[in-house]
């Protein structure tokens, strides 16, 4: 299945962007964008991993956000990893990157990765103490329940809630009649090694966001559902035990929403679409739940979802190639 994926994004790369276009029966390729057909119908943009080369990164992290900004999507989410994992993890660079967040024509909403704190304790990142830096990320990037941007919008965080005041990071917002939200779920381990006190409190916050993310979406009747979150929860590499409960709760919960569900994920660094999550009621993949890997690393592109309700699995999936970033 990489395979294919990997030819069509060759292809998408040497021909112009073919549309990755999901469906309850499978994956299936369309050769344009949807005709826009009411005010249900837009599009966001997704990327993370980037810049991871600072200061030479940033030229190209421009021709990214000029990339966007052309691109004019309702919004845009990077999944997290601000920076490399031997990068330094200071203030200063926090506030640098905050501020290309904020350079961003639409809204700019953000889930960090373990990049970004959890391995800022080794010594070429600075030798930081990791629960710190997480404040620290806390008090730059989330301090107000706005994303970032420069026409920022509501967003509602899961610290605004009774029960976990710390995860300003947790956010959730309704467009265009989907659902979405952010979880904080990082690469990695999602820090189970290092710290199994700070993992065990957050896993039980992210559960606790993703069940009520299904839920609220139930209640407003909602389309769909968009999940973004920094870690390939499914890869192979991933200890069982960092992300076995999300997993649980997220093919639990959309069994019973029943409608369809896209997850965006970075931590892999190479753009990929699957359907991950095996359906208890049949023993197949769940063609109802769909996996988007942005690119990353070196490949500073991102992806454009487009959705579409005339669309038989509402979402459209391709690249967006920033061609001055290119060969990479």
């Amino acid at each position: 299945m990489r395979d294919r994926h990997l030819a069509i994004l060759i292809l998408q790369l040497l021909c112009g962007a073919a549309v990755i276009v999901f469906s309850p029966a499978g994956l299936a390729l369309a050769q344009s964008d949807p005709e826009p057909a009411d005010l249900s119908v837009f599009h966001f943009v997704a990327f993370g991993d980037m810049p991871y080369r600072a200061p030479a990164d940033f030229e190209r992290l421009e021709n990214l956000i000029a990339g966007v900004n052309d691109d004019k999507p309702a919004f845009t989410v990077h999944v997290g990893d601000v920076k490399s994992g031997l990068s330094n993890c200071s203030t200063d660079y926090f506030l640098t990157i905050r501020s290309y967040f904020d350079s961003f024509d639409g809204p700019l909403i953000y889930t960090p990765g373990d990049n970004d704190w959890a391995d800022c304790d080794r010594v070429l990142a600075g030798g930081y103490d990791t629960r710190e830096r997480l404040g620290e990320l806390r008090r730059i990037f989330f301090n107000t329940p706005l994303s970032m941007g420069r026409v920022p919008v509501p967003v509602t965080r899961q610290a605004d809630g009774a029960n976990h005041p710390d995860m300003a990071e947790n956010a959730s917002w309704l467009h265009g009649g989907v659902t979405f939200a952010t979880v904080h779920m990082v690469g990695a381990d999602n820090n189970l090694g290092d710290d199994r006190k700070e993992f065990d409190t957050r896993n039980a916050a992210n559960i606790e966001w993703i069940r009520t993310t299904f839920r609220t979406a139930l209640e407003n009747d909602s389309a769909g559902i968009v999940l973004m979150f920094h870690a390939d929860i499914f890869s192979s590499h991933a200890p069982r035990r960092s992300f076995a409960d999300a997993k649980a709760a997220i093919a639990e919960n959309a069994e019973i929403f029943d409608r369809p569900v896209l997850l965006i994920n970075g931590d892999a660094h190479t753009y990929g679409t699957d359907n991950p999550i095996r359906d208890s009621r049949t023993g197949g993949r769940n063609r109802k739940i769909t996996r988007v890997i942005v690119f990353g690393n070196a490949r500073m592109h991102a992806i454009r979802v487009s959705i579409d309700p005339a669309l038989p699995g509402l979402f459209a999936v391709e690249p967006l190639i920033i061609k001055n970033n290119l060969p990479y």
